[in-house]
């Protein structure tokens, strides 16, 4: 593991700890008190997950709304710090050593304009004759390289440069000063002339950071089933990471209750009977969420007395494209 790695490992598992220290809260309720302080914030559960689990080092804007949920402003000081510490220690990861030089022989007067000298000592060998040597060898004259050969040499480096990505929009750059809100991941800064967004060390009060990665993957149709125990705390997420489904404890057999967080979206409490559906559309985007309980029960642990069992809740969640259907409204 390279030290860029440890310092980002380093940097997640102080998450993981300020995440203990806060009675390690659901991440769907950390993305209910990002988006309580800002309904544009852009956080899902996904993102949280790799944060904590150390995955990649994510941008300051970022890092800061979670360290914010987590700790209140005490933490976020802290929390920059150390994130500035991994940031340098990732981009300041030592480059690979430069190829050696090959020796350079000087050219022959009698070898004309255009072209290039090669040293003898460097060039394929041939066969030695099998005609005994003569007693004074004939002198080795240096290898000429035609111009057309030197052309498709500075040809193919020319396209090879041309190929290579000249800036992927890693730049970042936070003050010390804490942001109050979640700005946007998708705003890159743009690099000076004559920089490398990869090798550019960092200065005192600012640090480039990490692009922001895809923080669920891409929408996917179709139709899932989600069991969850009510007051348990418990979220379940759709497989594209983009929905998230807590069923709190005031839900009852004949009453489920349903808070739902989608990346556009923050739906508080909503009640359902049975066969009820909740529907959500994307804002802005074609895609849609639909969430119907089919079922729920009470299960009570034999020897233990208790006044209110557990609740389960059986829902069915279907995704798609096109015309929203039917259904209740978060606003209902």
């Amino acid at each position: 593991m390279g030290a860029d790695e440890d310092a980002v490992e380093e940097f997640a598992a102080w998450m993981r700890a300020l995440h203990r220290e806060a009675k390690k809260p659901s991440y769907t309720e950390i993305v209910r008190r990002i988006r309580a302080a800002d309904p544009h914030a852009s956080i899902v559960v996904s993102t949280i997950s790799e944060t904590l689990n150390g995955k990649r080092l994510p941008r300051w804007t970022t890092v800061e709304p979670i360290a914010r949920a987590l700790g209140g402003t005490d933490a976020v000081q802290e929390c920059l710090n150390r994130w500035k510490r991994a940031d340098a220690a990732r981009t300041t990861a030592a480059p690979p050593p430069p190829a050696a030089p090959g020796r350079v022989v000087a050219a022959d007067p009698l070898s004309g304009p255009g072209q290039d000298t090669i040293d003898p000592d460097t060039a394929p060998k041939t066969a030695p004759p099998a005609t005994p040597q003569p007693d004074r060898p004939p002198r080795r004259k240096p290898l000429l390289v035609g111009r057309a050969g030197t052309a498709a040499a500075v040809g193919l480096a020319l396209a090879t440069w041309l190929t290579l990505p000249l800036w992927d929009g890693e730049d970042e750059t936070p003050t010390g000063r804490t942001p109050s809100s979640t700005a946007s991941d998708n705003t890159p800064a743009t690099p000076g002339p004559g920089s490398s967004p990869a090798g550019r060390a960092p200065t005192a009060g600012a640090s480039s950071a990490a692009p922001e990665e895809a923080i669920s993957e891409a929408f996917r149709a179709g139709t899932h089933r989600a069991e969850l125990v009510a007051s348990a705390g418990e979220s379940w997420s759709t497989p594209d990471g983009r929905v998230s489904i807590t069923v709190p404890g005031a839900s009852t057999v004949g009453d489920v209750q349903v808070l739902v967080i989608t990346p556009s979206t923050s739906c508080p409490e909503v009640s359902l009977a049975m066969g009820e559906a909740l529907v959500i559309p994307e804002t802005p985007g074609p895609s849609w969420t639909r969430i119907t309980p089919v079922r729920a029960w009470t299960k009570e642990i034999p020897s233990v007395e208790t006044k209110f069992p557990d609740i389960h809740v059986r829902l069915q969640v279907d995704q798609g494209t096109g015309p929203v259907p039917r259904g209740k409204s978060c606003e209902q």
